[in-house]
């Protein structure tokens, strides 16, 4: 009886473990066990749950939305462009890491898709030119995707010199979510 008893606890310990881990207060907590105990890697796994658990919670918005000099090798690296001052004939590039986009799973795969929209305006705010849906950026995974870039390039050649705003619009196809970037740029 008491290997019986054993089994059963053993089973809904297991069963718990899986509810809580949709809670990721608790799995901070379980992740702060782990470290306070040396088990680092196993520490690592349960940050990693509690970031699954929140990140479709959290709102969609970007991180490092900056001008770039040129197309990015990958997240996080990029060249800062020092300024928001474009020669004419200049391709106009910006860096943004969004975060709060919406993840499904099914099966072994996690997935997301985010579109794009952008506008120009002038400095009155009138729109001078805009595109729906101008970029799409479509990931399947086996494993959690949270460091994704995305950027991109406008010719604005036809611009006179002059103050100008760009407005993008990234929306979340899994869920109602969407954020608006507006950066001011100059053309010369």
């Amino acid at each position: 009886m008491p290997k019986l008893a054993t089994i059963w606890l053993a089973i809904c310990l297991g069963l718990a473990g899986t509810a809580l881990a949709a809670d990721p207060s608790v799995t901070i907590q379980r992740a702060k066990y782990s470290y306070d105990n040396g088990e680092y890697t196993q520490a690592i796994i349960e940050l990693r749950e509690a970031l699954e658990g929140t990140w479709n919670k959290a709102p969609l918005t970007f991180n490092n939305a900056t001008w770039i000099m040129e197309p990015p090798e990958g997240f996080g690296m990029y060249k800062p462009r020092e300024s928001n001052v474009f020669d004419a004939v200049e391709p106009v590039l910006i860096y943004l890491e969004p975060v709060g986009y919406t993840i499904k799973k099914a099966g072994p795969f996690y997935s997301f898709r985010l579109f794009a929209d952008f506008a120009v305006l002038d400095d009155k705010n009138k729109v001078l030119g805009s595109q729906q849906n101008f970029a799409q950026y479509q990931v399947r995974s086996r494993s959690l995707q949270t460091e994704y870039p995305i950027f991109f390039t406008f010719n604005f050649r036809d611009l006179p010199a002059g103050r100008y705003k760009l407005q993008i619009t990234v929306h979340d196809e899994n869920s109602e979510k969407e954020a608006t970037l507006s950066k001011v740029f100059e053309k010369r």
